[in-house]
């Protein structure tokens, strides 16, 4: 799949993961972020997603640069 966060393209995502309202959001998406994308994945920053049908605002709560070879995870706290 393919989106945008923060208006910056975000390419090869594997996995969205949506749970609770208000809930948390896990994103995973294959290799390493382009540098101007990681930048926005700094702790407590905001967050604004789209990726296929779905719209998602929030706080980024967690950033692994390596969750599992080749993936790179951001998770996101949603509004109310």
């Amino acid at each position: 799949m393919r989106g945008t966060f923060n208006g910056a393209p975000i390419r090869d995502v594997i996995a969205l993961k949506i749970s609770g309202s208000p809930g948390r959001v896990v994103l995973r998406a294959l290799g390493c972020p382009r540098p101007h994308l990681e930048k926005q994945f700094a702790l407590r920053s905001e967050a604004f997603v789209k990726i296929s049908v779905h719209e998602i605002e929030g706080t980024v709560v967690g950033y692994d640069r390596a969750a599992q070879e080749g993936v790179y995870e951001v998770t996101i706290q949603t509004r109310d």
